[in-house]
């Protein structure tokens, strides 16, 4: 193996390679340039953009994080922004002041391909040799799956994740085999980061890491990988604690039930659905593809070396691991580990095939006839998948590419409302109430649902509406909005009014008679958020201390030598 001391991270070999990395990058972006923007999660991201775009201009978030998408169910709102991990909404919710909303998805995809193919090169240069580490990145950043995660499903925040893997990977490997302070510390990094980015493929990643932990361990009969694991696994957590356990908590005021459960339905010899179909092929094609590379080379590895070294036994593990659990063999494992079934679509694991597939086919001990055949194979798979997602019957009667309207039309639509995701509506409203349709119709009433308060609009942001009403008597005021926990009301001299649920699920408030001006405000706060932020905030200062000594002991024991 290649020698796994510190690298520079920036030279100008390295920085010629980057420029490679992101001028292929590009290559991709031609499919949507030909088709447009589309794929199964693309509406949530893009109208996320333009809800915190929208929040930002009007100056309601809190503190930089608005708590409520004001448009979602046609203007009912929901409270997404309390839930979905926040770092690749900030990204494209910054990039859309920096150039035309109709350019962000495509500089998203872009980017996220590019630290792909930079994070593959990075770390590669620990596993492999120099001089196959461009070729590692190129293949990780175009591999099949990857592109269907951008192009198709436009899965963007899993994207972020996957661009990640390499280096969470490295770090990991590099803290729990040979005990590096200072890996240790970016692992905990990256890992949060990957936390905050997109909470399902997080999961996988944390229980596939475990795991490995315990084969070295076992391996080295130490029970050090494990505790390294656990210290890294568990500071991660406490990093992203501030989203994570108020996420935990506040999951029951919403509609979790939602989410996919037949995990049968994407898995490979399960009850396909025939909507599924297409995914679960392409799933199935690339586990074979994989397979019957990796086979090969480990086969000569093992040849070339009896005594398996730890790297390898990581990216076999890390390949294993995702294949098995693709297979219907696998579903009491899912049902047992905790919280895992949030991972929802077996195909999240692919990502680690990748990564153990590409360092396997590149590690020392394939002949070179096997790797070139091997990276035959990885391009001609990702070839037939570009041709599958430009093809006229997966582009036209699968996704609708051309029937749908420009993004710039879509986007001053979805300003006046959109379809909202279901898993956010309050656990309060009703299936009838929740319906796209009704929602529609109900939208177009207005701003109130029935009130006897003669209310009237004087200023609506996404986390505040002021209403002037106009009674003789105590009125109950009802708002076109979804009631939520985090929904206060007030009187214009700061007085707090009783606030309720309606029986559609609806906020309701109790306004006395006369003139008033009532304030309606969202604040996602609570104790459990105070807490959780001040915890994160004091391991984040303990893991930077932490870092830095690493990085001073190190020098010494460099200098001394």
């Amino acid at each position: 193996m290649a020698n796994l001391g510190r690298q520079r991270w920036i030279n100008p070999r390295g920085l010629a390679s980057s420029g490679t990395l992101m001028l292929l990058a590009l290559l991709p972006l031609l499919l949507i340039i030909r088709s447009g923007y589309d794929g199964l999660d693309f509406r949530f991201h893009a109208t996320s953009w333009l809800e915190l775009h929208n929040a930002w201009i009007a100056h309601t978030w809190r503190p930089g994080w608005p708590g409520w998408a004001q448009w979602a169910h046609f203007g009912f709102g929901e409270p997404r922004f309390c839930f979905y991990p926040p770092l690749s909404l900030l990204i494209g919710g910054g990039l859309s002041f920096l150039m035309p909303f109709r350019a962000v998805p495509g500089v998203m995809a872009w980017l996220v391909l590019s630290l792909s193919g930079w994070s593959m090169y990075k770390a590669a240069e620990s596993f492999v040799g120099r001089e196959h580490r461009l070729s590692a990145a190129i293949l990780y950043m175009l591999n099949p799956y990857l592109l269907l995660t951008v192009l198709t499903r436009y899965a963007i925040a899993e994207a972020w994740v996957q661009a990640l893997l390499p280096l969470m990977f490295l770090y990991f490997f590099q803290a729990i085999s040979e005990r590096r302070l200072r890996a240790a510390g970016i692992a905990i990094l990256l890992l949060a980061a990957g936390w905050l980015t997109d909470i399902p493929e997080a999961i996988a990643i944390f229980y596939a890491f475990n795991f490995l932990a315990i084969v070295l361990a076992v391996r080295q009969r130490s029970i050090r990988p494990l505790a390294m694991a656990a210290l890294i696994g568990g500071a991660a957590i406490a990093l992203a604690a501030f989203r994570l356990l108020p996420t935990l908590q506040e999951q029951a005021w919403i509609s979790p039930q939602a989410f996919p459960r037949n995990l049968q339905s994407y898995m490979l010899f399960g009850k396909m659905d025939p909507d599924l179909r297409f995914g679960v092929w392409f799933d199935a094609v690339y586990i074979v593809l994989g397979v019957a590379i990796m086979l090969p080379a480990v086969r000569q590895i093992v040849r070339w070396d009896s005594a398996w070294h730890a790297p390898v036994i990581s990216f076999v593990f890390l390949a294993g691991f995702a294949v098995f659990l693709n297979f219907t063999v696998s579903i009491p494992v899912w049902n047992v580990l905790p919280e895992f079934r949030l991972v929802q679509h077996p195909f999240r694991l692919l990502p680690l095939l990748s990564v153990g597939l590409i360092y396997t086919l590149f590690a020392r001990g394939v002949s070179s006839t096997m790797r070139k055949l091997g990276v035959a194979c990885l391009i001609c798979g990702e070839f037939l998948a570009l041709a599958s997602l430009a093809s006229p019957y997966f582009s036209l009667r699968q996704f609708h590419f051309r029937d749908n309207p420009s993004l710039r039309v879509q986007a001053a639509e979805w300003q006046g409302g959109y379809q909202g995701q279901r898993e956010y509506v309050p656990a309060g409203v009703s299936s009838i109430q929740a319906d796209p349709s009704h929602e529609r119709d109900l939208a177009k009433q207005g701003a109130f649902a029935t009130s006897d308060c003669n209310p009237t609009v004087l200023q609506l942001s996404p986390d505040e509406k002021m209403i002037r009403t106009d009674s003789l008597a105590p009125c109950t005021l009802t708002l076109n909005t979804f009631y939520y926990p985090f929904w206060k009301a007030y009187s214009e001299d700061g007085a707090s009014l009783a606030i309720s649920e309606s029986h559609a699920g609806l906020i309701q408030a109790a306004v006395p008679g006369g003139l008033h001006e009532i304030r309606f405000e969202f604040v996602p706060a609570s104790r459990l958020r105070a807490m959780s932020f001040i915890a994160s905030l004091l391991m984040l200062v303990v893991l930077l201390s932490w870092t830095a000594m690493s990085e001073a002991h190190f020098r010494l024991r460099t200098q001394n030598r």
